[in-house]
């Protein structure tokens, strides 16, 4: 019954009159802009988005250790979590990171996930990572943005740098398989720059590899080995900016050997040394 006398009062109306008109009564008559068609048994009610609340973000909490990021957040009231995107700074490097699409694990109901970015546990033992979190809902309503930092925790030895001189290497004992080594390389001027020096004894463990590598994608660092009185026994420099580089070596017993990593060309920056 209300929707025959609705039309009938429409088609009851003059034909001269306007949808938007002054009616002599001072008010301005504006026109209903919901333009659906309806249908017995519909509900035909408006939907009110200036009343919409906004999703919400109220915390955002990350950790890092070993190459993970766990990320935890209070995401938008009601669980209506459709996405979003995280912004990581490590040290300088901008990734980021879609929701669920980029993450290795996720958990809508807990929402919670972790990224594993091995590219990160490939050049540093230890970094502040910022973070930028916004999340959206099934209506594609952003959340207000968020930030929180963290301290990244590798699992190797930062390397001082005493000096460019092989007396001011750092003696890091034996250096055995599984062993992580990080440093940062401050200028690189085709091997005459920043110099860090590793010093470590030998154990007849047999062979191993040294393995170069180094978060500037653009530079080319070079790794060098020699005995205690500083002959050198062999290199490892790849033309470009190739990655890894890499030694192989049996340290023989009661002899001590030195690694030199230095640059070529490119941005200097943050390098990682692992044994293998």
């Amino acid at each position: 019954m209300r929707f025959g006398l609705l039309f009938l009062l429409i088609g009851c109306m003059p034909a001269d009159h306007r949808p938007l008109q002054n009616e002599g009564d001072g008010q301005l008559d504006v026109a209903d802009s919901d333009t659906d068609v309806s249908t017995p048994g519909e509900d035909d009610t408006d939907i009110d988005w200036d009343d919409r609340d906004m999703p919400n973000l109220d915390s955002l909490e990350i950790s890092a250790t070993g190459g993970i990021l766990v990320i935890a957040f209070d995401g938008p009231d009601g669980g209506y979590l459709a996405g979003g995107r995280f912004l990581t700074m490590l040290d300088g490097v901008l990734k980021t990171y879609e929701i669920p699409e980029d993450l290795a694990t996720w958990d809508p109901t807990t929402q919670s996930g972790t990224v594993l970015d091995n590219s990160l546990a490939d050049w540093d033992c230890d970094a502040t990572v910022t973070i930028r979190a916004q999340l959206r809902d099934a209506e594609d309503w952003e959340s207000t943005i968020k930030m929180a930092s963290t301290n990244w925790v590798g699992f190797g030895l930062v390397i001082p740098d005493y000096g460019n001189a092989a007396v001011d290497a750092y003696d890091v004992g034996r250096a055995t398989v599984g062993d992580v080594f990080c440093g940062t390389l401050s200028t690189v001027a085709q091997g005459t720059g920043d110099l860090d020096w590793i010093l470590f004894d030998g154990d007849n463990d047999g062979f191993r590899n040294y393995v170069l590598t180094w978060r500037e994608q653009d530079a080319d660092y070079d790794l060098f080995l020699y005995d205690n009185w500083l002959y050198p026994l062999t290199v490892s420099v790849n033309v470009g900016a190739v990655q890894p580089e890499a030694i192989s070596l049996d340290p023989i017993a009661s002899w001590v050997f030195l690694l030199s990593v230095s640059g070529w060309s490119g941005p200097a920056g943050d390098w990682m040394l692992r044994v293998e």
